[in-house]
């Protein structure tokens, strides 16, 4: 139902385009009915307005967020996604509560490289065994357990701080792992940024 919801916003959003495209091009029509050709400047403004439809429909069609349902059985998807995501995220930012899912090898081997990287930054309540190991490696360690709140929230930006920044935001909802995905102009996104900010500020002092 989450992916015929999604895709229905998207026939909206080409169909708000495709609306007065129609009405633009019923109005030229109609202007040069009595004409049988077109001119060459004419023909080719009308080309390149077609151009300009088309890349407006593309952008219509791809932009928004995306969702993606994983059973909850299949805990192994759910590590498979979070893998390739922060493998390919260049600076990392994760918002934790107890990274449960960094549970093999695999998984703890790209953090420990995104850690001697310097792209690694995590947020969670208080530091673990793994977060000590990982801060000795230089990834950004931030505590937020002092301020006696834990956010249900649980995201991971990718590319943090660079050029087409993203943000993957996971929450079980009945049999499923929902993960959605919002780029940098979402609104969600700038909020999941200024978690990470706010926490870097007020994070306790380690001893």
């Amino acid at each position: 139902m989450l992916l015929l919801k999604v895709n229905k916003e998207r026939i909206y959003r080409v169909l708000s385009v495709l609306g007065p495209t129609g009405t633009f091009l019923g109005l030229y029509l109609s202007l040069r009915a009595e004409s049988r050709q077109l001119g060459f400047l004419e023909g080719f403004g009308l080309a390149i307005a077609l151009v300009v439809v088309l890349a407006a429909i593309l952008f219509a069609w791809s932009t928004g967020h995306k969702r993606r349902l994983i059973p909850l059985d299949e805990k192994h998807k759910i590590n498979d996604y979070m893998y390739q995501w922060i493998d390919t995220g260049g600076q990392v930012a994760i918002f934790t509560r107890d990274h449960t899912w960094v549970d093999d090898d695999r998984m703890r081997a790209l953090l420990e490289k995104k850690a001697k990287r310097g792209e690694l930054t995590i947020c969670l309540p208080r530091h673990t065994s793994l977060t000590e190991q990982l801060k000795q490696m230089n990834a950004k360690i931030y505590e937020y357990g002092s301020i006696d709140h834990i956010p249900q929230t649980r995201f991971t930006v990718t590319h943090f701080g660079q050029a087409g920044a993203q943000v993957a935001v996971g929450r079980p909802q009945g049999q499923f792992h929902v993960i959605e995905e919002f780029a940098a102009n979402d609104p969600a996104f700038h909020v999941a940024v200024d978690l990470v900010e706010i926490t870097s500020k007020f994070s306790a002092p380690k001893p």
